[in-house]
């Protein structure tokens, strides 16, 4: 049997018929359902119908089918989908390299934003928790030390390792390495004296406890800068402290109490404190008494004095530095010393006594003007010679003794200073059995002038004191 006989000559089947309907039925669209044929008249002759082999030819004509819509938007749309996941690995992988990880942590950080740092960080210590108030003192400190982060950018971007090493820590997006500071937990050790003692620790709660410690261990902490406070009750008083430290090691911090017994040397009415807690004003006589204070191995003790208005503050004496039982001078900045301010009165009276005793004397005057603001022209430099040369000249003084006796330097401002001194005069006049004693209080005020020295800028009688005769 031919494919391109129309019928069979044994059965008369309709070959060609056969052929075309089977032609059509693959050129037609996939869409299309296939028309049910009702079963040939003659079944058995049907069966045999395979012999003619039309299967080859449906083949060929099967390759010409046209692509339908949904299927070409399809790949069209895996394209666009593979374009993207490849540009945006590209883009990532460069936003999310190493360097620029690096750049983003270190701005983070300088800015203290603690969010953003936090991202950046990670640690090996498992009991350490990095959270935005743990991390804070890490970011305090690297604020306030702006070299410090600067050196650790440098040396990670060549390759070294800083006070944190910056390594890869888990991915960013499942896909990309992430780069963080791995931070080293510190340990320091905290040693109190009193069983009392309450100790906290800033942006560490867990950190704090209460009672007697040998170097007890308060870690683990994010390294940075802390406020450590300890408070106790020391012979009914209630005390406390406050310690600022960079704990960037394993640091040792003393929060011992101690009590000290001082006498404090200063100016009448002068506030006396300590650790800038009150404690006293110094007396008439210029002392003030402090009895068994409890104080730290950092305690400081200071002046503040207040004349009219203007508060100036001593220096600081450290008190922990071997003044248990003995006495403490402060020095105000600027202000002339008690001794160094009664050494300049002295000078200045012992030359007035020799101009009263000996007349003019070029070489003394120049010694007096020298201890004056502007000199020679100074209008209290002026009165003292004039004052001792006049006794010199009195034909009914015979001779006159003239000695200081320095009471007390205050400070007024800084760099200027008052100063009170008893001058005492004595007489031997020409036509009497006795001494004449008379005492005047001079008030008056000394400035620094240059880098070290002080002049006087004046310097009167503010009082008399005393007037008598002393028979010899």
């Amino acid at each position: 049997m031919q494919p391109d006989n129309k019928f069979c000559k044994n059965c008369g089947f309709k070959i060609a018929e056969y052929i075309a309907k089977q032609n059509a039925k693959n050129t037609s669209s996939t869409d299309a359902k296939p028309e049910t044929k009702a079963p040939a008249t003659k079944p058995v002759a049907a069966a045999k119908a395979p012999v003619a082999k039309p299967a080859p030819a449906a083949t060929r004509v099967g390759k010409s089918h046209p692509m339908n819509k949904k299927k070409k938007a399809g790949l069209i749309a895996g394209a666009v989908v593979l374009v993207l996941l490849i540009g945006g690995y590209v883009a990532g992988k460069k936003y999310y390299s190493a360097e620029n990880q690096l750049d983003r942590a270190v701005k983070a950080i300088g800015k203290g934003d603690a969010s953003s740092s936090l991202s950046y960080l990670s640690t090996n210590d498992v009991k350490l928790k990095l959270d935005k108030t743990t991390i804070k003192p890490l970011l305090n400190y690297y604020q306030t030390h702006a070299r410090a982060l600067n050196d650790l950018a440098t040396t990670t971007r060549n390759g070294g390792e800083g006070t944190m090493k910056f390594a890869q820590s888990g991915h960013r997006l499942l896909v990309f390495p992430a780069y963080k500071f791995n931070v080293s937990a510190v340990y320091p050790k905290v040693t109190t004296n009193e069983k009392g003692t309450k100790v906290t620790v800033s942006n560490a709660p867990s950190a704090g406890f209460t009672g007697k410690a040998d170097a007890r261990d308060i870690g683990p902490l994010v390294p940075g800068s802390y406020t450590l406070k300890a408070t106790a009750k020391i012979s009914g008083k209630k005390t406390s402290t406050k310690i600022k430290s960079d704990l960037l090691e394993d640091d040792s911090i003393d929060l011992s109490f101690q009590t000290v017994s001082v006498t404090v040397d200063g100016y009448p009415g002068a506030e006396v404190r300590i650790d800038g807690t009150k404690v006293g004003n110094i007396d008439e006589y210029g002392q003030l008494q402090i009895n068994k204070y409890p104080i730290v191995s950092s305690s400081k003790l200071t002046e503040v004095y207040d004349p009219k208005g203007a508060a100036v503050e001593s220096r600081a004496v450290k008190l922990a530095d071997g003044y248990d039982n003995g006495e403490i001078t402060l020095g105000y900045p600027g202000v002339i010393s008690h001794a160094n301010a009664d050494s300049l009165i002295y000078n200045l009276i012992n030359d007035a006594d020799y101009l009263a005793n000996n007349g003019d004397d070029t070489d003394t005057e120049d010694q007096m003007k020298d201890m004056f603001v502007n000199g020679a022209d100074n209008e209290d430099y002026q009165q003292f010679v004039k004052m001792a040369v006049g006794y010199y000249k009195n034909d009914n003084i015979d001779s006159v003794s003239m000695t200081s006796d320095f009471k007390h330097v205050y400070p007024k401002a800084k760099d200027k200073a008052k100063v009170v001194a008893n001058v005492e005069y004595d007489f031997d006049n020409a036509d009497a059995d006795s001494t004449h004693v008379q005492v005047f209080q001079y008030e008056g005020e000394v400035d620094k002038v240059g880098t070290d020295d002080y002049r006087i800028v004046n310097f009167k009688i503010s009082k008399k004191v005393s007037d008598e005769h002393q028979a010899y």
